[in-house]
């Protein structure tokens, strides 16, 4: 915990410092993200959706957009050429704007995105950036830097699909503990980004389970005798405990979900987040 308030610290202060130089650009970016409840016993959950609203630009400017988390990201990896110091693809995605399912336009190239020179080359037609995971962070590279889409309005980064493992922060007690986020944004020109440390999901118990007999309402018991072979054959066969399973969220069990689950900022409640056509997979809970 120590390590982490450190490292919190760190960001803080080059948070400061990238604000105060970007007082010379314009771009202005705030952050925000509505925290759902994670169930402390899952590996993969999905964290709120972080959203970036964003007025100012340079044109032909792109930026690298990295997420740290307090736990491990564990969003799926996805196949792809390894050309970032052995990195892959995932399926944590970065869209612009809130596309809809028909504008959609995957970026190729998630190593170098619309950074110029890369090859191939990404445009600021491009509204869909691959996330690369790394330990507790996720970034998105070569990500242009628009304009507003209407006069006076902010141009919007939505990042989506990242998972982590919630089983690490569940303290295991009737007080929540939350997952953490803090975003940073690298460029050629410093960028300004208000609240950039979020709550992104809030962590505990998602079920309470106990073992009664075979009426679960008296919670009698019947003992048995280990590989006892006393109700061999018996038609039906003989209860001899039940496991009960109680709901402490409402979203304690899911339904797997749909690959058309597409529309930006939709909250599905299934176990797939955000899968658009392309990338193949990202999203979809197997």
């Amino acid at each position: 915990m120590a390590d982490f308030r450190k490292w919190f610290l760190a960001l803080t202060v080059l948070a400061l410092f990238a604000g105060l130089a970007s007082a010379q650009t314009g771009i202005v970016c705030n952050a925000n993200a509505v925290p759902p409840q994670l169930r402390g016993e899952g590996f993969t959950e999905q964290v709120g959706d972080i959203l970036l609203s964003c007025t100012g630009a340079n044109p032909g400017q792109t930026a690298n957009i990295t997420v740290y988390l307090n736990q491990t990201v564990t969003s799926r990896i996805l196949s792809g050429s390894a050309t970032v110091a052995g990195q892959y693809p995932s399926e944590a995605l970065l869209l612009i704007n809130d596309p809809a399912p028909a504008s959609q336009v995957i970026c190729g190239n998630y190593a170098a995105g619309a950074t110029p020179g890369g090859s191939p080359a990404c445009t600021a037609g491009n509204n869909v950036f691959q996330g690369v995971v790394l330990g507790s962070s996720v970034t998105f590279y070569g990500v242009p830097v628009l304009p507003p889409v209407t006069s006076g309005g902010p141009t919007t980064y939505r990042i989506t699909n990242v998972r982590v493992n919630a089983n690490g922060l569940n303290g295991g007690g009737n007080i929540p503990n939350p997952a953490q986020a803090a975003i940073t944004i690298s460029s050629s020109t410093s960028i300004q980004v208000n609240n950039s440390f979020l709550t992104v999901g809030y962590v505990s118990n998602s079920l309470k389970t106990a073992v009664a007999g075979t009426n679960p309402t008296k919670g009698s018991s019947v003992s048995q005798t280990q590989c006892s072979t006393s109700f061999k054959g018996t038609n039906p066969p003989v209860a001899l405990e039940s496991l009960v399973f109680t709901e402490l969220q409402g979203s304690a069990f899911k339904p797997k979900g749909t690959n058309t689950q597409n529309t930006p900022g939709v909250i599905y409640y299934t176990e797939s987040g955000f899968t658009p056509a392309t990338p193949t997979g990202a999203g979809l809970a197997d």
